[in-house]
């Protein structure tokens, strides 16, 4: 079973919240914004998203809705674990929402994926 067929309202609203963010992105590049007016774009619509995500992500298991050992909180424990990374985007003018675009360009070199190159990260 799929986690978001277990847990259909907290993938909701973790996926609406990504979604707005990805609109926000989608916005900068059909204004042809500059990678410095893009940061400064997400830093005013974006950083309170993602802000508020991860008190969401961290409230589900500090507060024991969420099994931590369960798929979901598996999840949840990635994302609070990697989110300084996820929030590359929040600090860097060229750094990308996520990596699947340099993962599916097969510009990767394998062994970086052991590193703390998590979406679109330089560094943890």
């Amino acid at each position: 079973m799929e986690i978001n067929e277990s847990f259909p309202n907290e993938c909701r609203f973790v996926l609406k919240t990504l979604e707005k963010v990805y609109k926000n992105d989608a916005y900068t590049k059909d204004k042809n914004m500059s990678p410095e007016d893009r940061l400064k774009y997400h830093q005013k619509k974006s950083t309170k998203l993602m802000e508020d995500l991860k008190l969401w992500l961290a409230a589900q298991l500090d507060e024991k809705n969420i099994e931590p050992n369960s798929a979901l909180g598996g999840a949840i424990s990635y994302m609070l674990k990697h989110y300084k990374a996820m929030t590359l985007f929040l600090r860097e003018p060229k750094a990308p929402l996520d990596n699947n675009l340099a993962l599916s360009s097969g510009k990767y070199n394998p062994q970086d994926l052991q590193k703390p190159l998590v979406i679109g990260s330089v560094s943890s």
